[in-house]
Formats: C-alpha cells, sequence, structure tokens
C-alpha cells in the first residue's frame, strides 16, 4: 500500500473514491480536506478514471445529513456535484457482487461489512484502486488500496 502523495501511475486505472474522501473534499475544516482538493485537481487533469459507487452516494448522504445536520435537501445537492459531472463514473451492484462479498466475509478480515460490499461491488465492476483514508482497506488483497493522508 502506497500514501497518494507517493503513488506510481494510476493513469487510465479506474479507482474508486471512498466517502471518506468526498466528505474530506465537501468540508472545508477536514483535515484531509486540502489532500482531497489535489486529488480532484488529478481527476480534473484526467490522471485517471473516477469511479463512485451507489453506496458511496447514499453514505455521503447520511453522514451530511446525520453528522453535519443539514437539509436533505442541500445534501441532495452535494451530491449531485458528483452525479452530474460525466467524469466520475458511477456503478452499481451486479449479479456478481453479491457472491463476491460473500467470499470477502469469509476471509479472516476484519472489515466493516458495508466495506465489504462497496469493496465487491468495485471488484464486480472491473475497479483496480480505492482511494481511501480507511487503513481497514489493506486488509483485502483483491483491490490496491492507495491512502489519502
Amino acid at each position: 500500500m502506497k500514501e497518494l502523495n507517493s503513488m506510481t501511475n494510476l493513469a487510465g486505472k479506474k479507482c474508486l473514491i471512498d466517502t471518506n474522501i468526498l466528505v474530506a473534499y465537501i468540508n472545508q475544516r477536514h483535515h484531509l480536506h486540502l489532500n482531497a482538493k489535489k486529488l480532484f485537481q488529478r481527476i480534473l487533469n484526467q490522471k485517471f478514471k473516477p469511479v463512485l459507487s451507489s453506496q458511496n452516494l447514499l453514505e455521503l448522504t447520511a453522514v451530511l445529513v446525520h453528522a453535519f445536520k443539514i437539509s436533505p435537501q442541500e445534501a441532495i445537492k452535494d451530491v449531485e456535484i458528483f452525479t452530474n459531472d460525466p467524469t466520475f463514473e458511477i456503478i452499481y451492484p451486479n449479479l456478481n457482487v453479491f457472491n463476491k462479498f460473500i467470499n470477502l466475509m469469509k476471509e479472516k478480515i476484519s472489515i466493516h461489512t458495508v466495506d465489504a460490499f462497496l469493496i465487491a461491488t468495485a471488484l464486480g465492476n472491473g475497479v483496480e484502486i480505492i482511494i481511501t483514508a480507511d487503513k481497514q482497506f489493506k486488509q483485502v488483497k483483491e483491490i490496491t488500496t492507495e491512502l489519502l493522508i
């Protein structure tokens, strides 16, 4: 696992942006905000193919409404920043995802169930890398984890 600042070549690779990175980008007071802004600049410069999942978008909405106490209508406006941008590919669970999820859960890893389903969705949609601030993802060998720190 490498830190995002020392990543090698992501060109052309599908990279899932984890929810914690989206939150850091939106929240200017977040300790990773500047790093998240740099990541999004790389996205604008088309350095890699950014991917979001339906789960990310649902989780982002929940965080904005429940943790940041903004209205659901305002939260949706923030989510639409990503969904209305054609730069981002939005992925969804497909028929293979549940089997991948079951296999991940059978492994002896301590990862949150929701995160295991997110990884299964990513793998089922050909995502090669997840960019996150969550070190727990490094336990999953089937996907490369890049930490934004």
